[in-house]
């Protein structure tokens, strides 16, 4: 099962900007809203990386570890929280962003 992630960000109205990220054949998904954020800042890009984090965290089933005790499932699980997490801010495309995610 592959999953992916789609993002809308709409320029022209920086009040409506959205990232959703979804599994595609389940249709699960997690939306996030960043309006209310200034995302050029440190501060503004640490809460929405904080955001992308739960979002992906949610729609790759990371929550459920505590459960699982197959390895193979946990491993796949954390590869598809990396590369959501990864995808999400390459798409949003914010130098802040970028800092908070590397370190």
């Amino acid at each position: 099962m592959r999953r992916h992630l789609r993002c809308h960000s709409n320029s022209a109205d920086q009040r409506s900007r959205i990232l959703v990220a979804a599994i595609s054949p389940d249709g699960y998904s997690a939306k996030i809203s960043y309006a209310d954020l200034n995302i050029e800042t440190e501060t503004g890009a640490k809460v929405l990386y904080a955001r992308l984090k739960w979002a992906s965290a949610q729609v790759c089933g990371i929550e459920s570890f505590t459960t699982v005790r197959s390895l193979s499932v946990r491993r796949n699980a954390l590869n598809c929280f990396q590369e959501t997490l990864e995808a999400s801010v390459e798409k949003i495309d914010s130098d802040a962003l970028t800092r908070a995610h590397s370190g």
